[in-house]
């Protein structure tokens, strides 16, 4: 047997013991993040762990859709459009922060309606899906960069503060945010694996192999548009919550091709499922954040080759553990 073999034989026994204890890790990795407040750790550490935890519920949406089939390598579109959907209602529109969500969520469903629609409708699959969705994302990118009066262009907007109270979801310290962001990765990760699990398993009748999904009398299209919706929703609200927390967006990072790769790279590193996107998320942001600090200055775009790196080798190893089987 080859060094090479030997090494994902390894791998491959490593995945699997990790994946017959997920919830046990996930008990651990919870106490764990509780028990950094203890610490009073530096505001940096927070930061990064309120990050990661983001990242992570995105990934697991982006799952969600690529658990059926489609690979969207677009999905910061959603994540873009709930950020700024987010400031037109509450700067533009005298909303307050939870009916501005209530804002951003449905339109993100109504663009992921009209995607799905385009794509799932027509049957436009592979890569061709793929291409469709960063097609997608950079329009909207381009678009909030032209209309500068509306959007502040490539300069981006501020979230204006009138008040810090939990009605506009403003605080004078980051730390709420990091409670907020610990309980809605548990909620969704208890929604996903509880009440969604038959949702989850027919979209993966319909992954593995559409024609079987058809023979079961499985409607391929209403499940890909669910899943869609439900994907954009929660990047959506992701989205708000960006915006919340650095009270500033621009169009590059709300739209941009590394949020997309951020999401996309941690959803595979993580294996397709919930405990394993936050491990990749706790190992990759804060990866990528220390090469924007340390080197982004000399060396642009480096965070965006390692993730690029990550993502081929990710992709290579499944494909060789999916011939295997």
């Amino acid at each position: 047997m080859s060094t090479f073999a030997r090494l994902n034989e390894s791998i491959e026994t490593i995945i699997d013991k990790v994946k017959s204890n997920l919830e046990t890790i996930l008990i651990v990795l919870t106490i764990i993040l509780f028990i950094l407040l203890i610490f009073r750790l530096t505001a940096y550490v927070y930061h990064i762990v309120t990050l990661s935890l983001m990242f992570a519920i995105m990934a697991v949406a982006w799952n969600i859709l690529a658990t059926a089939g489609p690979v969207s390598l677009g999905h910061a579109a959603f994540f873009g459009l709930g950020a700024y959907f987010t400031y037109f209602a509450m700067a533009k529109w005298g909303l307050s922060s939870y009916p501005a969500l209530a804002v951003a969520v449905l339109v993100s469903i109504a663009a992921s309606l009209l995607l799905g629609y385009i794509t799932f409708r027509f049957g436009v699959t592979g890569i061709y899906f793929a291409l469709v969705t960063i097609a997608f994302a950079e329009v909207l990118r381009e678009l909030f960069i032209s209309f500068r009066e509306i959007t502040g262009g490539s300069l981006g907007v501020f979230l204006p503060v009138t008040e810090t109270s939990p009605l506009y979801f403003i605080y004078d310290s980051k730390m709420p945010y990091y409670y907020f962001i610990i309980v809605a990765y548990l909620i969704f990760y208890a929604v996903v694996k509880y009440k969604l699990r038959r949702f989850m398993r027919i979209l993966g009748v319909i992954g593995n192999d559409e024609l079987t999904a058809t023979s079961m009398g499985i409607n391929i299209m209403k499940y890909k548009t669910l899943a869609l919706a439900l994907s954009s929703s929660v990047t959506s609200i992701m989205g708000w919550f960006y915006i919340h927390y650095f009270r500033y967006i621009t169009p590059n990072v709300a739209f941009g091709l590394l949020t997309s790769t951020e999401i996309v790279t941690i959803g595979l590193v993580g294996g397709l499922n919930i405990v394993g996107a936050l491990i990749a998320a706790l190992l990759l942001i804060p990866l990528g954040e220390e090469l924007r600090a340390l080197w982004g200055a000399k060396y642009a775009g480096l965070n965006l080759l390692i993730y690029g790196i990550i993502l081929m080798v990710v992709v290579i190893f499944r494909s060789l553990r999916a011939r295997r089987r």
